[in-house]
């Protein structure tokens, strides 16, 4: 989707393999809440867009795993400010709480269009759905 111009930054706590034709991919080895990471990160900026699909690893117990998917969700809202222009988009994952409800409000203050959708392969209990926000305004 980005072209033989663009450029994929990703970012994955384990080794991620790709072929030699994918030269245009840079992949980092780190955590997002690592400084190490986040200065990697940030020697290609300006992005267009934010795609997270990270989750955290789940315990099984909903009230801890939406604790964490809140906590991760607002790491990656810490950081658009370095990595977004005006205008960029966000396609976030969360486990849906009253939490992410609340930072849901703040997203639809820094982005002009702003809504949740649920994958149909989710399975009918779970709160995950994604947060797909575009037109960003840097507070």
């Amino acid at each position: 989707m980005v072209g033989s111009r663009g450029r994929v930054c990703a970012v994955d706590s384990r080794r991620i393999s790709l072929p030699p034709s994918y030269s245009n991919v840079v992949i980092i080895e780190g955590n997002i809440y690592d400084e190490h990471t986040i200065r990697c990160l940030q020697q290609y900026v300006p992005y267009h867009g934010v795609l997270s699909d990270a989750a955290p690893a789940t315990t099984g117990n909903k009230g801890i795993d939406a604790e964490r998917s809140y906590q991760l969700l607002l790491q990656i809202m810490s950081l658009l400010p370095q990595l977004l222009p005006p205008r960029g988009y966000l396609v976030a994952k969360c486990f849906w709480s009253e939490q992410c409800r609340a930072l849901y409000s703040q997203i639809k203050a820094q982005f002009s269009r702003v809504i949740t959708q649920r994958p149909a392969a989710t399975r009918r209990h779970s709160k995950e759905c994604y947060i797909v926000a575009s037109g960003y305004q840097q507070a």
